[in-house]
């Protein structure tokens, strides 16, 4: 059987996100590691499987700059307009180079609905 560092990380991915307990999960990994003498991979396997968790809560939070503080209402329409589901973490930052409006990103799609986006518009269309 060839297991490699991933593969291992990958099927420990899949029972935490499954929602077994972490504890059990790490006791299991342990004990599957020491048994097949791979005790060596066990760090490659963390690293892989706490890279793939970071990456997929990247991925399901939606992140919004804004181009000023908005109130709760209005980032809350901003995450229904972007179909957001409520159990995903938003992250609002200013950046008020974006002069008014917003942008967001939220699983690999970008929203932009800014005056700086509307500007880059207008002067790509006014060169052509």
């Amino acid at each position: 059987m060839n297991l490699s560092s991933k593969k291992i990380a990958d099927a420990v991915y899949i029972r935490l996100t499954a929602g077994e307990g972490f504890d059990m999960v790490i006791k299991d990994l342990e004990d599957f590691l020491n048994k097949n003498h791979l005790s060596q991979l066990k760090e490659s396997i963390l690293y892989f499987v706490d890279r793939k968790l970071k990456e997929e809560n990247d991925k399901n939070t939606a992140k919004i700059k804004v181009s000023h503080d908005f109130d709760h209402g209005t980032v809350d329409k901003i995450s229904s307009l972007i179909k957001k589901q409520d159990s995903h973490k938003v992250d609002v930052e200013v950046d008020e180079s974006l002069i008014g409006g917003f942008s967001a990103l939220y699983r690999g799609v970008n929203y932009e609905l800014s005056i700086k986006r509307y500007l880059q518009d207008l002067r790509e269309q006014l060169v052509k």
